[in-house]
């Protein structure tokens, strides 16, 4: 049934002919004013922009998105170390490493025991200090045998470098006391002994400056009054070119020359007779 005649008949309206005609007469009236009406708006924007032109389209932006694991972490720009006990991460840096000589330099640390140092057995270490129980029973000259000496782990790179240490004689009165630093320490030969210079306190000489080779004992080149008793001193000895200078307690006692060993060799200590301890020994060039 039509949809006019439907409304006609709900409105108690006959449904005849004529009145349906009627009807859809205005019907498409309507569509044509509707029509009307969309041409004058056409003829409008015609006449304002010269042209028709549809709507321009605003652009959506696009927004990439990455999926993510639940998992996934990002990598570290530095491997975290976690302390437990204060529960912080930080960057891991680099190891440390190992202390090396600055400028040809050397110090002694005997706070964990020899640390390097070898020698004689009658030389030992107590926290903090290098000592001797001074069994050897000979003089230095016997250095050139090893005897009462102990050498440091340190090689100077030049022959003209200085040694100082810190060493308080503890028992000075027995005969033959001695100690001394020992500088430019080398093989003789193919031999197993050595030569050098030794500087510091001999009994009954006081002050000593002396050389050592196998076979000839220790040769004083000089040599001045001085006696240490029980307190601790400083011996500083210096080796530069041909020269020898010793020092104790910061006053120069001996200077002398000696043309024998000019190579860097070994630096260490030498003792006997009496008990000593050290509580520093640096190595520095001049």
């Amino acid at each position: 049934m039509d949809a006019d005649v439907v409304d006609d008949k709900r409105a108690g309206g006959p449904a005849t002919g004529a009145g349906r005609r009627r009807r859809r007469g205005m019907s498409w009236a309507g569509v044509a004013a509707l029509a009307t009406l969309l041409s004058a708006v056409a003829a409008m924007t015609t006449a304002v922009t010269g042209v028709w032109r549809p709507p321009v389209p605003v652009p959506i932006p696009r927004i990439s998105v990455t999926w993510v694991p639940p998992n996934a972490t990002a990598a570290p720009a530095a491997s975290p170390t976690t302390s437990a006990a204060a529960g912080t991460t930080s960057a891991t840096a680099p190891p440390t490493p190992a202390p090396v000589p600055v400028n040809g330099s050397y110090r002694s640390d005997w706070t964990a025991g020899m640390n390097g140092w070898v020698g004689a057995t009658e030389w030992k270490t107590v926290p903090g200090l290098l000592v001797s129980d001074g069994s050897a029973g000979f003089d230095p000259g016997w250095a050139s045998q090893g005897v009462g000496s102990v050498r440091a782990p340190f090689r100077p790179g030049t022959g003209d470098y200085a040694v100082e240490a810190r060493i308080q004689i503890v028992d000075p009165q027995p005969s033959g006391c001695y100690v001394d630093l020992q500088l430019r320490g080398a093989a003789a030969d193919q031999s197993t002994g050595t030569n050098g210079y030794v500087l510091g306190f001999v009994q009954g000489s006081g002050a000593v400056v002396g050389s050592y080779r196998p076979g000839a004992g220790l040769t004083t080149i000089d040599h001045a009054t001085f006696s240490p008793g029980t307190e601790w001193h400083v011996y500083h000895a210096e080796v530069r070119a041909n020269r020898l200078t010793l020092q104790i307690d910061g006053s120069t006692v001996l200077q002398t020359t000696d043309n024998s060993y000019l190579d860097p060799g070994q630096v260490g200590l030498g003792n006997g007779h009496c008990q000593v301890q050290v509580s520093s020994f640096t190595v520095g060039p001049l």
